[in-house]
């Protein structure tokens, strides 16, 4: 009897065992990984909400991922927060169509940012960049029309905001670069972003002393020797056991992101950091080569801006109250280099911050942490006073 069973479940194992090795031999034989990339293109015009390949080139050899050219699609929330009609114009921009090729009396901008800038979340009319040029170019304009052009990408640091003004960016010809930027670039300038997220590799610069090098470039996916079972069922399955089952003990930990407000950073914080401000030193210069003028803007953080916010951070991970807060050390910081380089800066922080106390309205969708219409508004407002005040453009 005993045997009977043994010799049952011996059988039962390798019946298992020679279906998952046949699955595999297919898998491995149709090569999912291409598949799936070829079909991508052809489902971009589905809602859809987190996956990337549906609506960017996850393999750009320049700058990692970049949008799919003459592409159109609906990009949703999860949470029914938002569904825009998204399209990117033939130069892979979520913007309309222009030429590189600057016509007579205009002032260009070229905008160079992360998804702050492309702004997926609102219609095209609605982002702060927008709003800016159709006021620019409103009845009281002089003679010289202002574009504004968004090279913003989901998920871009500015070492591939570099990489596109040197490729492709310059082009344009602007005369002024505005570039945008977000508390999380610091860690995405990092080439550790590469074992992080292997789904987005990417070019990237690490530094040598106080020299640049471009390493990864052009870019090439790695492949990976893990199985294709293993990749596509059952590392998501894994994933997903461990959020159920060990989430508690995560939420306990404080979010490496949450750190960068506070007031003393780790080492390796600091020397991403320093590369951050190297990188950007190093547009500054390559811009002026150009004849063009650099300026920085920095979008804050949600919970830099919304006291109950940050109040729902402390209860939400209870080890943050253990570490010291500094929430404008970023922006400050970020200010102070900026002086020191005479490169022009402007701080939404404590004028939306200033707003969302006094109006007691969000500026940031509750689920998305992206900017809501009325943010983007209130941005535009502030650009736009910026840009005049300072006699950034031709009035």
């Amino acid at each position: 009897m005993k045997k009977s069973i043994s010799a049952k479940i011996l059988l039962a194992v390798f019946g298992v065992f020679l279906a998952l090795l046949i699955l595999e031999a297919v898998f491995r034989l149709v090569n999912i990984v291409k598949l799936k990339e070829r079909l991508a293109p052809q489902r971009q015009g589905r809602p859809f909400a987190a996956d990337p390949n549906l609506y960017m080139n996850p393999v750009h050899e320049l700058f990692g991922w970049f949008f799919f050219p003459n592409n159109e699609f609906i990009f949703t929330s999860r949470r029914d927060e938002f569904r825009v009609r998204v399209k990117i114009n033939s130069k892979g921009l979520r913007d309309r169509e222009y030429p590189y090729e600057k016509g007579e009396g205009v002032f260009r901008i070229l905008v160079l940012g992360d998804s702050f800038s492309a702004a997926l979340q609102v219609p095209l009319e609605e982002i702060w960049h927008e709003i800016v040029e159709r006021r620019l170019n409103g009845p009281a304009r002089t003679d010289t029309k202002v574009e504004i052009i968004n090279a913003g990408v989901p998920g871009w640091g500015t070492g591939q905001q570099l990489l596109y003004y040197r490729y492709e960016g310059y082009k344009y010809n602007p005369d002024l670069i505005l570039l945008q930027f977000y508390l999380n670039d610091i860690s995405d300038n990092d080439a550790t972003i590469q074992e992080e997220r292997p789904k987005l590799g990417k070019p990237f610069f690490v530094l040598n002393g106080e020299q640049l090098e471009l390493q990864n470039f052009p870019y090439r996916r790695r492949v990976s020797s893990a199985s294709p079972q293993w990749r596509y069922f059952f590392a998501p399955l894994v994933d997903k056991l461990y959020r159920v089952f060990f989430s508690d003990r995560e939420m306990r930990q404080v979010p490496h992101q949450l750190l960068y407000l506070a007031a003393n950073y780790p080492p390796q914080d600091q020397t991403r950091w320093r590369l951050t401000t190297r990188l950007i030193k190093e547009l500054n210069t390559e811009a002026t080569q150009h004849g063009a003028r650099l300026a920085v803007l920095y979008i804050p953080e949600r919970r830099q801006v919304h006291p109950q916010i940050w109040d729902e951070t402390l209860i939400r991970y209870p080890k943050a109250r253990e570490v010291v807060w500094d929430l404008d050390k970023p922006n400050r910081s970020l200010g102070k280099f900026l002086e020191q380089e005479g490169i022009s800066y402007l701080d939404w922080t404590a004028s939306f911050r200033e707003r969302a106390v006094k109006e007691g309205r969000p500026f940031y969708f509750l689920r998305d942490h992206h900017l809501n219409p009325e943010g983007n508004r209130l941005g535009s407002d502030l650009l736009y006073e910026w840009l005049l005040k300072e006699r950034r453009v031709p009035r």
